[in-house]
């Protein structure tokens, strides 16, 4: 659109899966959810605001559950809706990432990444109680300068407001970390 400045694209997806294996960390063993559906859709929209400034944004929407036979036991290795119908862990329903691409010269380019996770279901990893994990929001960016044909100097920070998050719970995601170094190509 607009004279190829703005592109967007959409897929929907829709799995039936049959016994779908999980872990049932109470018991130490593998369970056997009987079916599941995932559906969602994953779509974009890239808008070139100048020859220099793009800008990006990726949503994902994602809704899965899992069934079981009746009088079967869910133990940890989902978060139960019904008596025979659960969430499987560990799977955000909403996704997004909004990244900024600039390059002010020729040979400097700079980006900024946002990246939000809605919450979703989890289990607690001393009880194995599930729990409603919270979401997480980051920033990221990087910059790199194209010194000579053949090297770039980059520098990156990820997680720049140092946000506290567990992916999956238990698990304490990196916080604010900062890279850069000198890449040679020939």
């Amino acid at each position: 659109m607009f004279g190829g400045k703005v592109t967007f694209g959409a897929t929907y997806f829709h799995n039936d899966i049959e016994n779908l294996i999980s872990y049932d960390p109470v018991t130490y063993q593998n369970v056997n959810i009987s079916s599941a559906t995932t559906k969602g859709a994953e779509t974009f929209v890239a808008w070139q605001v100048t020859d220099r400034l793009k800008m990006r944004v990726d949503y994902t929407y994602t809704y899965v559950i899992g069934y079981m036979p009746a009088g079967t036991s869910f133990g940890a290795a989902c978060a139960p809706l019904t008596d025979t119908s659960c969430t499987p862990l560990r799977r955000p329903n909403n996704k997004v990432s909004v990244t900024a691409d600039w390059n002010p010269t020729d040979q400097l380019n700079l980006s900024a990444t946002l990246i939000y996770a809605s919450a979703w279901w989890d289990i607690v990893r001393l009880t194995s109680d599930t729990i409603d994990q919270p979401g997480y929001t980051v920033v990221n960016v990087a910059a790199n300068y194209a010194w000579t044909p053949n090297a770039t100097v980059f520098a990156r920070i990820d997680n720049l407001f140092d946000q506290t998050y567990q992916n999956p719970n238990g698990f304490l995601a990196p916080g604010f970390g900062a890279y850069g170094g000198v890449r040679f190509t020939y």
